[in-house]
């Protein structure tokens, strides 16, 4: 038994170095790529936030001066949250914030494993996507934007270099692409589009009824308006491109929530409002029921680049 002890120690001896310097890798990879990152962004006007329908539609590097920082998943309270911290080291203009039909509406009550946990993945994606830019003034009402065991592995990572199955899932990522924001895929829904699946998971419950509102993302979209109306930035309101399947199909008072919400908003002086949900896009140009590819992200991206030339907020070269 001795002896076993004696191995065992050896051994841990020869793996402690192997760890250190493991952790030195990891701590010199995040603070090199998010440093860089997050000082490029520092001199661009434009941000766009929303859930997973602007961050497949619209490609930052295609509208000048903005970058693309919204999150499948993210609902308008976060968005709120997000915009707040970039506002304070950033000189934003102007901010796009992408709506869906489903933005307003309560989370299903009952969740399967699999929803539960894409939901628990999202607030660390959520807290260590934001980490680097309040990393240097850890302010409490930043610091209560996420709960402490999330924020403790984040922090972990990111100081010390810790890894954990969380954040190896999110290096893994930057490994393969653009840090923070990447292009849309290329994947091409399998035709015909199955669009019941979408409809049936975004507007109603298991037993058929339809989903609740949810008010409280009603109210931060008008938190976001009221924001922007604050500091000067121009609002644009984003809604992208979807199947002609699945927009037929969405109940007619979710429409009706919507353009309620937006028709109390847009002054089209400082608040605008950019539908494309109709907008012709072949089924190549989806890469599921209800999200652009690469595809269709490159025909919409322009035209959305384009019209805000036209409302004067960005130049026309």
């Amino acid at each position: 038994m001795r002896d076993f002890f004696y191995r065992l120690l050896h051994f841990s001896l020869y793996l402690a170095p192997v760890l250190v310097l493991m952790c030195v890798a990891v701590r010199i990879f995040l603070d090199h790529t998010f440093r860089n990152t997050v000082s490029h962004f520092k001199d661009m006007p434009i941000v766009i936030l929303g859930d997973s329908h602007p961050e497949m539609a619209l490609i930052a590097d295609s509208i000048e001066g903005s970058f693309n920082l919204s999150l499948g998943s993210e609902r308008h309270t976060e968005n709120y949250k997000k915009l707040r911290v970039l506002s304070d080291t950033y000189a934003l203009r102007l901010v796009i914030v992408g709506l869906s039909y489903h933005s307003f509406l309560c989370p299903r009550k009952k969740l399967n494993s699999n929803e539960i946990q894409r939901r628990l993945d999202f607030y660390y994606k959520y807290c260590f996507t934001l980490y680097p830019f309040i990393r240097k003034e850890k302010r409490q009402e930043h610091m209560e934007m996420f709960d402490r065991s999330t924020m403790r592995e984040v922090m972990l990572c990111y100081e010390l270099g810790i890894p954990s199955r969380n954040s190896v899932a999110q290096i893994k990522q930057f490994l393969r692409g653009y840090p923070i924001t990447a292009l849309p895929s290329t994947l091409v829904a399998p035709i015909p589009i199955d669009w019941e699946n979408r409809i049936m998971r975004h507007f109603y419950e298991k037993d058929t009824s339809l989903r609740e509102i949810d008010y409280s993302c009603i109210a931060g979209v008008g938190e976001i308006d009221s924001f922007c109306k604050e500091k000067g930035y121009t609002l644009i309101l984003f809604n992208a491109p979807l199947p002609q399947s699945y927009y037929v199909h969405i109940p007619l008072v979710y429409k009706q929530l919507t353009d309620s919400v937006v028709n109390a908003l847009v002054d089209n002086q400082t608040t605008f409002y950019l539908d494309y949900t109709q907008y012709p896009l072949p089924d190549s140009c989806f890469r599921d029921g209800d999200h652009t590819n690469l595809y269709g992200a490159n025909i919409i991206t322009p035209l959305v680049r384009d019209s805000l030339r036209a409302l004067g907020l960005l130049p026309t070269h």
